[in-house]
């Protein structure tokens, strides 16, 4: 992004027009040599594997927002203010005197300082929704993106000194950076140890000989640490799978298959973490075969923050995900802390050895059903409507068509009018209750869509009937049931 505008800027500030024959150079050179890079892909790989590919990366690159958070900052105090909005402000003010100062010169190359501390300004703009998404203020790891800021600060600084002593500037450069990280990011922050007070009170460079010595070739896991965590899985996997074969991970630790040696099997190396959309979750699902991935590493035992990564369940975030194993896949044992799963074939009756509160959660997805119905209002043609019920009381028994069946929403139409409240949804076999989802009604919304069968209950203890409680006064107007006609069975 920043060099989309800083080139042009260049231009700009140097008073040049590009030359057309050289545009359409570079660019037939560009293209040329994306079209042989192609080519060569396809070659080794099949034309619709790297087409596949280019969506799921897309995909990730446009859905990034997952990974965000629905807040900017606990507290809009007054350092929230100076790093969103008064930093922002200076670079914007700089980079306009930057550009005008270059123009007025007439002499660009002799202010390579200028020229820089443009350029890592724009970098500090195009770099900074990061920070609205992850790695940012709400964690206290702004300095990630604020960075540049800072050093081009100093740059713009060390421009107006004229002096070709490479000593004097550098000090001025250093000197300015030090001031600016002191006065601008130490103070004020939140209780506690910043992570700049860390770095100055911690050293990053203690024992680097050290460090440096042990450095041999290939980045190698800790051997320590591997036996000390993974030891009894590895030899469960070694035993359990053939050479060939590998393991779906389900519990948001991928580093297993470092350690264990084994292939991921998925587009990402992250594969659940960045399967952050239903594209790419189905696209995960569509590279799975029980055959090649007869175990499935659930999650974490007792259950960990990676396994609700923000308090959101994984079998609620990557549901379609959880939805396969579950259909596939039954609780088998705990290996070093993670909870095992095997074929169901290979497991004939159903019985859940440990007490594990992921294996059969109760969902609460707040205000989510809101916006999975919208987001489905405009994909109307993923949907396949099985059976509407218009209820007469609280229990709403389950048609054969939706009785065993996978892949389903259900949806409610509230009418009336009362404050947010609670909507409890209870999944019933025969008079067992064996599962609960909720959700939040909202006073201003009557229409609501949630998952039904990404859970255990529905494929081990087959619901017949649910139930349907309304805490805020509204009335149930009908429950609808829809196939997903994107997943496979």
């Amino acid at each position: 992004i920043a060099s989309a505008f800083f080139l042009p800027l260049l231009y700009f500030v140097r008073r040049k027009v590009p030359s057309g024959k050289m545009l359409l150079k570079a660019v037939g050179i560009a293209l040329l040599s994306i079209s042989v890079a192609l080519l060569v892909a396809v070659f080794i790989r099949s034309g619709e594997y790297i087409y596949n590919n280019f969506l799921v990366a897309l995909h990730y690159v446009s859905g990034n927002q997952a990974h965000g958070f629905s807040q900017v900052a606990r507290e809009f105090d007054h350092h929230f203010f100076i790093v969103l909005f008064l930093l922002p402000m200076i670079a914007c003010t700089l980079i306009f005197m930057s550009v005008k100062r270059l123009f007025d010169s007439g002499k660009v190359e002799d202010n390579f300082s200028l020229q820089s501390s443009l350029f890592f300004f724009l970098i500090f703009l195009g770099n900074f929704p990061r920070g609205l998404v992850r790695h940012g203020f709400l964690e206290a790891q702004d300095g990630f993106y604020t960075s540049t800021f800072f050093l081009a600060l100093a740059l713009f600084v060390v421009s107006f000194f004229k002096s070709t002593k490479p000593f004097v500037r550098y000090s001025i450069f250093c000197c300015v950076s030090v001031v600016g990280l002191l006065t601008i990011k130490y103070f004020p922050l939140p209780a506690g140890k910043s992570p700049i007070e860390t770095f100055f009170t911690q050293s990053s460079l203690k024992d680097l000989d050290k460090k440096v010595d042990l450095v041999d070739g290939r980045v190698k896991g800790h051997e320590t640490f591997a036996e000390e965590n993974f030891n009894d899985l590895n030899d469960f996997l070694n035993e359990y799978l053939d050479e060939d074969q590998t393991f779906l991970d389900f519990s948001n630790t991928p580093m297993l298959y470092f350690y264990t040696g084994r292939e991921v099997p998925s587009y990402f190396a992250q594969s659940l973490q960045n399967s952050i959309d239903d594209f790419t979750q189905l696209n995960h699902l569509a590279r799975l075969d029980t055959n090649r991935v007869p175990v499935v590493i659930f999650s974490h035992y007792p259950p960990a923050w990676m396994d609700a990564t923000d308090g959101v369940a994984n079998s609620m975030r990557y549901y379609p995900i959880a939805e396969y194993i579950y259909k596939n896949y039954r609780p088998a044992t705990v290996v070093n802390d993670l909870n095992v799963w095997l074929p169901k074939s290979q497991l004939k009756n159903f019985s859940l050895a440990y007490d594990d509160p992921l294996a059969t959660p109760d969902y609460h997805y707040g205000y989510a059903p809101v916006y999975i119905y919208k987001h489905f209002e405009s994909e109307t043609e993923s949907l396949l409507k099985i059976e509407e019920v218009k209820p007469e009381g609280q229990f709403v028994a389950l048609g054969e068509a939706v009785q065993g069946e996978s892949s389903l929403f259900l949806s409610l139409s509230l009418t009336g009018s009362g404050p947010d409240g609670l909507v409890v949804i209870s999944l019933y076999s025969g008079d067992k209750k064996v599962g609960m989802l909720q959700l939040f009604a909202s006073e201003s919304e009557g229409e609501y869509m949630l998952p039904l069968t990404n859970s255990l209950s529905w494929h081990e203890f087959a619901p017949n009937r649910i139930r349907i409680e309304i805490w805020n006064g509204m009335e149930l107007e009908s429950v609808g049931f829809y196939k997903d006609l994107r997943s496979a069975d």
